[in-house]
């Protein structure tokens, strides 16, 4: 079983283009395949303008093109080895799945649980906040007649 170093999938995702560059960093900036889902990710930053899904990247690729550009089900994704013949272990085989293996299972649960207790305004739901409203009003601190 091959082992990856931990990264981040901006960082898988700029290590595979500097690798299809040929180990290049000027051939990874002069790129011209607009079509590779990886090429707005190429110099490893987050996109400016939204949009910004990197795992999401690395799993459509994954479907799409990887097995010499044919699409492939889920099995083959998850079955998948994880390395790319002579050139060796791919470094975006950890998110093929579309999920970040450096995130353990408990975090994610917190987070479920956290994305559970919003109702759809964002307001927190949990039962610590239910003994509050955020739109009580406070006492009348006015003074009557007098």
């Amino acid at each position: 079983m091959t082992t990856y170093p931990r990264r981040s999938p901006l960082q898988a995702i700029r290590v595979f283009c500097v690798e299809c560059q040929g180990d290049s960093f000027q051939g990874v900036s002069e790129c011209a395949d607009t079509a590779c889902p990886f090429h707005p990710y190429r110099h490893g930053t987050a996109l400016s303008k939204g949009g910004h899904r990197p795992i999401g990247t690395i799993k459509r690729y994954c479907h799409e093109y990887c097995q010499g550009g044919v699409i492939v089900g889920s099995y083959e994704v998850k079955d998948c080895g994880g390395d790319k013949a002579a050139l060796g272990p791919c470094p975006v085989f950890p998110f093929r799945l579309g999920m970040n293996p450096n995130i353990s299972e408990e975090t994610r649960e917190k987070h479920r649980q956290r994305v559970l207790h919003l109702d759809p305004l964002g307001l927190n739901l949990s039962q610590n906040s239910l003994n509050h409203t955020p739109f009580d009003a406070p006492e009348s601190t006015e003074r009557g007649a007098g």
